[in-house]
C-alpha cells in the first residue's frame, strides 16, 4: 500500500491543494485512497471528501494515544490501496508552537510513515528544511515535480 505524511515547514505552503491534488491522481489511477488530517481540523477534511467522495479522518495525538492513533489508521486504511495523511501548520509545530508533541512528525514518527515535505512558494525557509533534510533521503519537490511523480505510468521504481 502506498502510505506517506504530507508536511510542509510551516502553514500556507500549499499542503492541502497538495493532498488534493495527490488524492486525485491516485483515485485516478485506480489506487482506492482514503485520506487523514493531523490534528482536529475540519476543514480541510471537507476538501478530501469533496476530491473522494469517502470520509477523511482524524487522527490527534493531543486528544488520543499514540495506540489508539494507530488503531484508527489501520482501520481507515484497512482496504484501501492508498492512504494519505496531511499535517498541520509546519512540520515540528505541535502545542502551542512550543513543543513537537501533537505535531506532524509526532505523527509520522508514532504511525511509522515516511513524509512528504511541499512548499509550494520555495521560500528561503523551505530551501533550508530541505537542505537540512537531505541527509534524511528526502526531497523537495516543485508542485510540477509532484504532480508528475504520481501521475507517470511506470511505478517500477523504488518509492511508489
Amino acid at each position: 500500500m502506498i502510505q506517506f505524511l504530507l508536511a510542509a515547514p510551516r502553514s500556507g505552503s500549499g499542503k492541502t491543494t497538495m493532498t488534493c491534488a495527490l488524492l486525485m491522481a491516485l483515485k485516478r489511477r485506480g489506487c482506492a485512497p482514503c485520506a487523514f488530517k493531523s490534528g482536529p481540523d475540519y476543514i480541510d477534511p471537507m476538501f478530501h471528501r469533496a476530491v473522494l467522495g469517502v470520509e477523511s479522518r482524524n487522527l490527534d495525538l493531543f486528544f488520543s494515544a499514540p495506540e489508539t492513533v494507530r488503531t484508527l489508521y489501520a482501520k481507515g486504511a484497512a482496504g484501501h490501496g492508498a492512504a494519505v495523511c496531511e499535517g498541520a501548520m509546519g512540520f515540528y509545530d505541535g502545542l502551542g508552537g512550543v513543543s513537537d508533541r501533537a505535531s506532524a512528525w509526532h505523527l509520522a514518527d508514532t504511525l511509522g510513515l515516511p513524509v512528504l515535505l511541499v512548499d509550494c512558494g520555495l521560500t528561503d525557509e523551505g530551501r533550508r528544511a530541505a537542505a537540512l533534510l537531505s541527509d534524511m533521503n528526502t526531497k523537495l519537490l516543485t508542485p510540477q515535480e509532484l504532480a508528475a511523480y504520481y501521475t507517470e505510468e511506470d511505478t517500477t521504481e523504488q518509492g511508489r
